[in-house]
Formats: C-alpha cells, sequence, structure tokens
C-alpha cells in the first residue's frame, strides 16, 4: 500500500515538473472580448547585440521580451518569434497564473550580416465573475541591423535605425535582399496554394505590430483588435507551439493576407518543409 501511494506522489511529482520546466508552453491564447479596467502597464520586446563577435564570426544576441498589467491577473502569456534575414531563428513562450509580470531573454548565436526583427504578442486574461472571462492584450517589436566583420573578422557595427549615410546604404541593401527573398518565397507559397495575391492585402507577420494603435486596412479599431487576438490564437495553436516543440524548425516569415472584401483573414507559410494556411472568417 505505502509502495503504491509512493509511485502516485512521484508520479504526479513528475507531471507537476514536466508541464511547469520541461513542457511550459500551454495554456493556449484564447480571444475573449476585452476587459475594461486592466491594463498594461508596459510591453516590449528588446534586440542588444554584443560590442563584438568571436574570431569565428559568432555572436550573440540579448533578445529579451517582458510585460506587465497594472494589477495581478488569472493568467499572463506572452510568446516573441525572432527572424534572421527573414527566416525563423527563435521562439519563445512563458505563462504564468495570478501575476502581474512576464518576463523571457535567450540569447540566439548568429553570423554575418543581418536585420533581425522580432514581434511578440503579450496576453491576459482576467476571470471577473464565474463564467465571465475579459483579456487584454498587446503587440510589441523590435529591429536590429548588424554588420559584421567590416574592418576585423570579429569586429559589428549595429543600429536600429541608421544615421550616417554608411548605415542608410548598408540598411537600403540588406533590407532590398531580404525583401526579394521573401517576395519570391510568398509568391511561391500563394502559387502553390491557388491565391491570387491581388485580392488580398499582404502584411508580413512582424509588421502585424504596426497596426498595435490603428485599424487593420478595410475595419474599425475595435474589430481590427478581434481579428488580431483571434489570429495570434490561431499562430499559436498551428505555427508557434510547433516551432516551440520542434528541433530547428525551419521556417521563413509567415505572410498575413486580408481579403479585400473583409470577408476573410489568412497567414501561408512553409514549416519544415510542408506548406501550410491558417484560415479565417472575419466576424461581422
Amino acid at each position: 500500500m505505502k509502495s503504491k501511494l509512493f509511485m502516485l506522489i512521484l508520479t504526479l511529482f513528475i507531471f507537476i515538473i514536466y508541464i511547469q520546466f520541461i513542457h511550459p508552453i500551454a495554456p493556449a491564447i484564447t480571444y475573449f472580448p476585452p476587459a475594461k479596467d486592466v491594463e498594461f502597464s508596459y510591453a516590449y520586446t528588446k534586440l542588444i547585440p554584443p560590442v563584438d563577435a568571436s574570431m569565428e564570426g559568432k555572436y550573440r544576441v540579448d533578445w529579451t521580451s517582458t510585460s506587465k498589467t497594472n494589477e495581478e491577473v488569472y493568467l499572463r502569456q506572452d510568446v516573441s518569434l525572432l527572424f534572421y534575414n527573414g527566416c525563423l531563428t527563435g521562439a519563445q513562450s512563458s505563462w504564468r497564473e495570478k501575476t502581474s509580470t512576464l518576463k523571457m531573454t535567450e540569447y540566439p548565436s548568429l553570423k554575418g550580416n543581418s536585420l533581425l526583427e522580432s514581434i511578440s504578442f503579450h496576453y491576459g486574461e482576467i476571470h471577473e465573475k464565474p463564467n465571465q472571462i475579459k483579456a487584454i492584450q498587446k503587440m510589441s517589436k523590435a529591429n536590429l541591423y548588424i554588420e559584421a566583420g567590416k574592418n576585423r573578422p570579429f569586429t559589428l557595427h549595429t543600429f536600429e535605425v541608421p544615421s550616417t549615410d554608411e548605415e542608410h546604404d548598408f540598411q537600403k541593401k540588406i533590407d532590398s535582399k531580404v525583401k526579394q527573398d521573401l517576395l519570391y518565397y510568398w509568391n511561391n507559397l500563394a502559387s502553390e496554394l491557388n491565391i491570387d495575391l491581388n485580392d488580398f492585402t499582404a502584411i508580413p507577420l512582424t509588421s502585424l505590430a504596426n497596426y498595435e494603435n490603428k485599424a487593420l486596412p478595410g475595419l474599425s479599431k475595435k474589430k481590427s483588435a478581434e481579428v488580431i487576438s483571434k489570429l495570434w490564437e490561431g499562430l499559436y495553436k498551428q505555427y508557434i507551439i510547433k516551432a516551440l516543440t520542434e528541433k530547428n524548425p525551419q521556417s521563413c516569415m509567415p505572410l498575413v493576407l486580408i481579403k479585400k472584401d473583409n470577408e476573410q483573414l489568412q497567414v501561408i507559410y512553409k514549416l519544415n518543409g510542408r506548406t501550410e494556411q491558417l484560415l479565417q472568417k472575419i466576424p461581422n
């Protein structure tokens, strides 16, 4: 009897450790009507590079996403994605119950000239009364240009916004290359899925954060917030969880497509060689 009790307790303990530390990606992001009295005190994403690279030209970037609500809420969850020259190089997710603050930090190892872009979705779930759930949300983003080995293999020059002629030239060159590669990638995806891109307003995923304080094309600001929340709900289930759990996930930046008649939204992307399509109906 004691042996069975011990095994039961041990199994429960292992399960708790697994959920909290080894497999910390649940629960899911879920759309609920917006809360009125709870808000984010701050929410931001940062990309901070080291001063120099190693002799092999490698460097580590401090990639941090953090947020805080003005009061403790039932559930806090944040997710963040990092793209290196247009392709996925990292994914983070964190959740806690009965808290106001979340912070996530990773140090991805990179090499060469790069445009780094990160977008984060910050989420809070508020249980006001039994069976009455509200939520708050916010997006943040960061970008960083890194010019590596201009004078010596282990030197770095970094900036967020160009301020010199040389920085403007570097930004123009790398932006053009990344855009060209992504347009080729997205056009191939659209062709595979029989999508006419002329029927849609196209928004690269990291540019979705530009609509944090303004409406999506053709929609009201209130409706935009609902659409964006449901979009992240779907992305979390179909894209982010796989990016978190699969080893070395291969993917370039997803493209958000809003049909010009404002009836449908979809996200197209490729993950580990598989072409995927997330479809959502835009509510009336």
